[in-house]
């Protein structure tokens, strides 16, 4: 799955992107074909960040989407 993932952010095939924290911890959130899924890492378990602005900087410098393209989202 991380690999499909990876391949989708890629090639632009994803309606949203949403990074979500929930209290210390973000997850970025990959909306495509009506269906969410949290990112992965490559053992299959959701990918943790401790800042949006890591996530936001990796999808910028890695797969050249835009900042207009990332919504955020604070879940308590």
């Amino acid at each position: 799955m991380h690999f499909q993932q990876i391949e989708a952010l890629n090639i632009g095939h994803f309606s949203k992107l949403t990074i979500v924290r929930y209290n210390i911890i973000c997850h970025l959130l990959i909306t495509s074909n009506d269906e969410t899924h949290v990112f992965l890492n490559e053992q299959g378990k959701p990918k943790e960040y401790r800042h949006a602005w890591q996530i936001k900087n990796w999808l910028i410098e890695n797969f050249k989407i835009s900042e207009d393209q990332i919504e955020y989202r604070l879940d308590t």
